[in-house]
């Protein structure tokens, strides 16, 4: 079984019930016989390839603003029978949202008959979602890194750090992804102090990674380093296609905590 930080991060969130916006909003795709690459406000919701059938979702709050948000999708079928179909659509915690759901806010179907296709959809959120989905406004208004020794010594870092266990100042590199999820997801079980959020997630980090082997021996030459966002955001990932940071345990169960960065305040941070 593999468990992501994202997994993770909403486990610190209790069910709450949002008289305005909705508690989540989800991205769902099914892709059958080819390649999409699909980013949102400039931030890749999807990146795959496949030969047969695949389908998932995901949270997209981080990802969204007010207005004039931005889909694009790059589809790259195998045959006339390829196809890719995403929907975006808002929900409670604890709501069950399918592949085949039509999205309230977007539906997306492109069929392989009509060969290789660049689409983008552009949507406004509802008014009652404005105030609190904003976090998306860091792809446009971040600087560029151009830098690209400075984020693999990022990389490097992060990954000493769990080495040395220290997951107190992993959780620490990690505050503004965590004030982000805070902020489009307002919460009881979310301590409104920094300090208190990184101490909380940081015990949350540690008992993940108890009794885990973690991968921490990576050359740089095995880093997989991609801009995105021109170039204000930056994946660390490693070059056979998994997380940055990951663990496996005895069961062959893996946890992996995907790594995106920004600059943040003059510094390289972690922020999704």
């Amino acid at each position: 079984m593999r468990l992501s930080c994202c997994v993770l991060l909403l486990t610190l969130l209790p069910l709450a019930a949002m008289a305005q916006a909705p508690d989540v909003a989800s991205l769902t795709y099914s892709l059958s016989e080819g390649r999409a690459l699909v980013t949102l406000n400039g931030f890749p919701v999807l990146n795959d390839t496949t030969a047969t059938q695949m389908s998932g979702g995901q949270p997209v709050n981080l990802h969204l603003v007010p207005t004039g948000n931005r889909l694009e999708v790059d589809f790259a079928p195998a045959s006339d029978a390829s196809t890719v179909h995403l929907a975006l659509r808002g929900s409670s915690r604890g709501e069950v949202v399918g592949t085949d759901d039509v999205g309230d806010l977007v539906d997306v179907t492109l069929d392989g008959a009509d060969g290789a296709q660049t689409v983008t959809e552009t949507f406004d959120l509802p008014e009652a979602w404005r105030a609190r989905y904003t976090a998306g406004r860091l792809y446009a208004e971040a600087p560029a890194i151009t830098d690209r020794a400075a984020v693999e010594d990022y990389a490097l870092r992060l990954l000493d750090l769990v080495a040395q266990e220290d997951y107190a100042a992993l959780a620490a590199e990690m505050l503004p992804r965590l004030r982000a999820q805070r902020a489009v997801t307002p919460s009881a079980g979310m301590p409104e102090d920094d300090d208190a959020l990184v101490t909380l997630f940081g015990q949350m980090l540690q008992r993940q990674f108890d009794g885990m082997t973690a991968h921490t021996d990576v050359d740089p030459d095995d880093l997989a380093l991609t801009p995105w966002a021109d170039g204000r955001l930056w994946e660390l990932a490693r070059a056979d296609g998994q997380a940055l940071l990951s663990a496996t345990d005895a069961d062959g169960g893996t946890f992996e905590i995907p790594a995106f960065v920004a600059r943040v305040d003059g510094a390289l941070k972690v922020v999704r």
